[in-house]
């Protein structure tokens, strides 16, 4: 199933409206997350009654929980002390647990604090906001490269960025998200960590009222098909505008990645030129258009006459089409055709040449698909601010207006076309090479083709991508892959999704 993943301020309104509606109480949040923290480390943790523990705990809810946990290890015979930074402001929660002030560690002496095999960082919550100073800063500092087990979220790291507020911050060897993920399990440092990341169900209610969600591979399982025995080639139709003399490989494997993910009858669209280059594609009926090297406006009513969204095929444009402006008219007139017949369309690479120029957003077709990188989404969006991504999806839900984006990287962002906002995370870094983001095109295409539909096509084609580099990891290498590797390797993604 797919997990909520919260901001902040979200993550607080759910605390608010659980204790608010009297679903559980204040107090047994509280007690949840500290016992279930110390259950975690007793089930997880080797040999766990031999190591020796300190826990760190602030003067925030997460001070509190850590102090909770703290009295729980005590109670199962685990080795473990307590350090606290406030008094005043734990002084309630310490008296509830009948923990009294001598019990507490008095030093900051660097031997002492290293001397310890764990440390449960409790020291700042979801709520930070500014550097950490002082002898936050210090502790901190001391139990750096030690095994640090962080609850809720690392000290130092901002909730809804994922990033360090400053050079001082917790690297956990585990994360224990309370209830819920929090943007800081996912994007950025969360990326690292994830692996690490457990959820604690600490008895907040379930709900379906906020829009952004990781997708894990059940939900993949819940949205395919049972494969149609009767079908035919030309059930599946679609069409690809790509390549060019000088990207003559990103149409190959755009081309390829459709082909291998389904599409049945696949029309390309290619410069005349690179005809010696991409003879066959394996079932492709390849149409060589034009006389020169690029595509360029004047071919429009030739690629017309051969059949473009003839019965309303979903279309791929993009992958190597360079950046000529004449190619960059041509892609417009064309995006034109495709929004007048409603039919489904994939945007990547030089397909976003008209919006880097004068074409709007307004412009596209309703069901398109935009598959922009980070470098690529701050041409079409110059307002795009890295550091809030987050912020920034929801601020262009308007803009887009029913239009899905996927934004690729190391956590690749989905905004669907009701305005949800997805977390895929589960690709590998050897993804990060020339020529993945041409498979990823092909493949949503291909499930385009497939009848999935603009969202069901980007989460199944993303997620699929992101699973062929865990397959080839477990099998060949975790280091590098290359694209003609991904494309391989899809159809054995694709068996063990029983797709």
């Amino acid at each position: 199933m797919s997990f909520n993943v919260l901001s902040k301020y979200e993550a607080k309104k759910l605390d608010e409206f659980a204790i608010q509606s009297k679903f559980i109480s204040f107090e047994k949040l509280m007690d949840n997350a500290g016992k279930l923290s110390a259950q975690f480390f007793l089930e997880k943790i080797n040999n766990p009654f031999n190591k020796k523990t300190l826990v760190l705990a602030g003067k925030g809810n997460n001070g509190a929980d850590a102090i909770i946990m703290y009295h729980y290890m005590k109670e199962y015979g685990v080795k473990v002390d307590l350090y606290i930074f406030d008094y005043a402001k734990s002084k309630k929660v310490m008296n509830q647990y009948n923990i009294s002030f001598e019990e507490t560690l008095l030093t900051t002496e660097i031997n002492i604090f290293k001397s310890y095999d764990w440390y449960i960082d409790g020291i700042f919550g979801i709520g930070l906001n500014k550097g950490v100073i002082g002898k936050y800063k210090k502790i901190i500092n001391l139990i750096k490269n030690k095994n640090v087990i962080s609850l809720d979220i690392p000290s130092g790291i901002h909730c809804d960025s994922g990033k360090n507020i400053s050079d001082t911050f917790v690297e956990p060897k585990f994360i224990l998200s309370m209830g819920n993920y929090k943007y800081s399990d996912i994007i950025n440092f969360g990326k690292k960590n994830f692996s690490r990341t457990k959820i604690l169900d600490i008895g907040l209610p379930d709900t379906d009222n906020f829009s952004t969600k990781l997708i894990e591979h059940s939900d993949i399982k819940k949205i395919v098909k049972q494969d149609n025995s009767l079908r035919n080639k030309y059930d599946q139709p679609c069409n690809s505008i790509v390549g060019s003399k000088t990207y003559p490989g990103a149409a190959v494997l755009s081309i390829k990645s459709a082909l291998v993910t389904g599409a049945g009858y696949l029309k390309t669209f290619m410069p005349q030129n690179i005809s010696n280059i991409i003879s066959s594609n394996d079932g492709a009926v390849n149409n060589y258009v034009g006389k020169g090297n690029y595509l360029i406006e004047s071919d429009l009513k030739e690629i017309l006459k051969l059949g473009f969204v003839k019965k309303k095929s979903p279309v791929l444009i993009g992958p190597g089409l360079g950046k000529l402006e004449t190619t960059s008219k041509l892609i417009q007139n064309l995006l034109a055709c495709i929004k007048s017949e409603n039919s489904e369309c994939v945007l990547d690479a030089s397909g976003f040449e008209p919006l880097y120029r004068s074409m709007s957003i307004d412009d596209l077709p309703k069901k398109c698909i935009m598959t922009p990188h980070e470098g690529e989404l701050k041409k079409i969006f110059p307002n795009f601010k890295k550091d809030d991504i987050i912020e920034f999806c929801k601020s262009i839900i308007p803009i887009l207006d029913s239009r899905v984006l996927l934004i690729k990287g190391p956590v690749n962002i989905i905004i669907s076309s009701k305005g949800d906002i997805s977390f895929i995370n589960n690709g590998q870094s050897s993804l990060a090479s020339a020529g993945s983001g041409d498979v990823l095109a092909g493949m949503i295409l291909g499930f385009l083709s497939r009848g999935y539909g603009v969202d069901n096509s980007t989460m199944i084609a993303t997620y699929v991508h992101g699973f062929c580099s865990q397959i080839f990891s477990r099998k060949k290498s975790k280091y590098s892959m290359s694209p003609s590797d991904l494309i391989k390797t899809i159809p054995i993604a694709l068996n063990e999704l029983c797709l």
